[in-house]
């Protein structure tokens, strides 16, 4: 994860490393869904902003201080520490990249040290399919993690997770 690239206004900001662009061949982790994987570079700031305000918007199913936030693809983390300043009940973001979510979770520990979380907040270095989706509500954040057939997988494996068929499973895309 070289440093020939532009940091983000986000990273300057705050002091955070979550800038670049990092092609799905560079991502290799040694797990069989490597191939599936398509490029790290995080969320803007202010299409994650955006989907925060329509998801909002759209009435859900409980407050937002019952909810679990899912960033499946996670890479550096940029999602879950915009996340974790919402009152969220927990943040959690799914890596397959070990890499990546080392640094997310470097990243993790400054935002906390800043006093910015709200919510706790972790990374998991796993597959998203074999990830298990907390009790309760939860928001998944997809951001172009993965081609069309592992979005497939991911829904399903977590359809299958929820512990009571009542509970809501809103996913952005």
């Amino acid at each position: 994860m070289g440093e020939g690239f532009t940091r983000h206004p986000f990273d300057l900001e705050f002091g955070v490393r979550t800038s670049g662009l990092v092609a799905g061949r560079h991502l290799k982790s040694g797990h069989r869904h490597d191939r599936h994987n398509t490029a790290y570079y995080g969320i803007a700031p202010s299409v994650f902003e955006a989907l925060m305000k329509r998801w909002r918007k759209s009435g859900p199913a409980a407050l937002i201080e019952e909810f679990s936030l899912i960033d499946i693809g996670a890479g550096m983390g940029r999602a879950v520490l915009m996340a974790a300043e919402m009152p969220f009940r927990a943040v959690v973001g799914v890596e397959l990249n070990a890499t990546l979510a080392g640094i997310a979770r470097r990243n993790l520990t400054l935002w906390r040290a800043a006093g910015r979380a709200r919510a706790p907040m972790k990374i998991v270095c796993q597959d998203a399919v074999e990830f298990q989706l907390p009790h309760g509500p939860c928001l998944a954040l997809l951001f172009n993690p993965f081609g069309a057939r592992s979005c497939g997988a991911c829904w399903r494996a977590g359809a299958r997770s929820l512990p009571d068929a009542r509970e809501t499973w809103t996913c952005c895309m």
